[in-house]
């Protein structure tokens, strides 16, 4: 991932829905696993932020041993130097690669991902590698973005005035993405791989940035067609995104950003 620093200081978004889903859930999760020490695992760690600080921070689970996996060497080195301890580690892996047959892979009591799926191609692979780290009866709660106009306009720009660095937004997001049968897709395959569904949510959202610094360092280090502009070129890109924004926000809160996402809490049978 380009920009790894920038993403991991201006992640205040994925706290705040990460924090929204414990606190929505706290009395039922505390139903399922009582004061259990749990195994955890988390999907698309990336800085290790949102697991410290919500997952083992807020959400009142017990837990005696956690590891954070991302595909991201730079993302996993901060998350190490950071939030590493005798509890709690760091690895890099891809969730769309076989799954090891490792006894500290296996068995976990509770799985989490909160916005890293958007980007996995092989979803039917992810889902059967999370089946398979669970112990029967473990759960996961995987949350992803569906949509968002800024994508929208990330294409526009790019086709327009920026055609010399457009390459396929495909080859990024998953097929989940902006598809209006994604409930109806994942629900089919959960159930097909040995979930049982607790809930499937589509849910409309909202976020302001608030600042041109957190809005820049937030999009270009999920952007995909930035990756070959020169830092002029880059300035002007996000003048332009910047701009756009606050025209569709009427003058109002330039950074301003709607977005919807996709909710999933099940359980292995």
């Amino acid at each position: 991932m380009e920009f790894t620093q920038e993403y991991s200081k201006y992640n205040s978004l994925q706290l705040r829905d990460a924090s929204t889903f414990f606190k929505r859930n706290a009395n039922f999760l505390k139903d399922q696993f009582k004061d259990k020490p749990l195994r955890i695992l988390d999907i698309g760690t990336g800085c290790g932020k949102v697991l410290h600080e919500v997952v083992l921070g807020e959400s009142g689970l017990n837990f005696v041993d956690v590891i954070g996996v991302d595909k991201c060497p730079e993302l996993i080195m901060q998350a190490r130097k950071n939030y590493s301890n005798e509890h709690v580690k760091f690895l890099i892996m891809d969730i769309e690669k076989n799954w090891p047959n490792d006894e500290a892979l296996l068995n976990f009591d509770f799985v989490f991902s909160n916005y890293a799926f958007h980007w996995v191609q092989n979803y039917k692979k992810a889902f059967e590698n999370i089946h398979s780290a669970l112990r029967s009866g473990g759960m996961f709660y995987v949350s992803f973005i569906h949509s968002t106009v800024i994508v929208n306009i990330w294409e526009a720009l790019v086709n327009s005035k920026y055609k010399k660095y457009k390459s396929n937004i495909n080859d990024y997001f998953s097929s989940l993405c902006f598809n209006e049968e994604s409930t109806s897709v994942v629900k089919e395959l959960l159930e097909k791989i040995g979930f049982k569904i607790i809930y499937i949510e589509y849910k409309k959202h909202d976020f302001d940035f608030g600042s041109r610094e957190r809005f820049d360092a937030t999009t270009n280090a999920l952007n995909p067609f930035i990756k070959a502009m020169p830092k002029d070129v880059l300035k002007e890109y996000n003048d332009d995104l910047r701009s756009i924004f606050k025209f569709l926000n009427e003058g109002g809160k330039s950074f301003y950003v709607p977005y919807t996402s996709i909710d999933i809490l099940a359980k292995k049978i």
